[in-house]
């Protein structure tokens, strides 16, 4: 590796504004020194796939599959797509269904308690105007002894 002289006029830079470092003024000349943090890597693409982890391989530099691997490959993946797509909606409906359960539940029970509510003040009701009743015939009777 080489290195890098210190006077080296690529290094220097001109300052657009006054730093707070020492001798860093404006419009004035400065000098930078570079330095590597840790060692250069050499990369190499392996593999390239569709999706994340589970997508269909588009590249792959360590493994060369035929074409009927790939087809054989390709309809595993569609069949395993439909099973999933067919348990989904199986459980879709299983929840729409009770879903519906829980709601014809419900209003029955409400419209119970309206007719349980309708009950207490039909009771009510007739409790009042048999009251009411009894108290016009104790008048009508305390009426006929005043004329009688």
């Amino acid at each position: 590796m080489e290195s890098e002289a210190e006077d080296d006029p690529q290094n220097h830079v001109t300052l657009a504004q006054k730093l707070s470092s020492r001798g860093n003024i404006e419009s004035g000349k400065s000098a930078i020194r570079l330095s590597e943090l840790g060692p250069r890597l050499t990369l190499q693409l392996i593999k390239i796939e569709d999706g994340l982890l589970d997508g269909e391989v588009l590249y792959h530099d360590l493994i060369q599959k035929t074409e009927q691997e790939r087809e054989e490959i390709k309809k595993r993946r569609e069949i395993k797509k439909l099973n999933v797509k067919e348990k989904k909606e199986k459980i879709q409906e299983a929840n729409k269904r009770a879903k519906e359960k829980t709601k014809q539940e419900q209003k029955e029970r409400t419209l119970k308690g309206m007719q349980k509510g309708k009950s207490e003040t039909d009771i009510q009701m007739k409790r009042a105007s048999q009251e009411a009743n009894e108290n016009a015939l104790v008048m009508e009777d305390e009426m006929i002894e005043n004329i009688i």
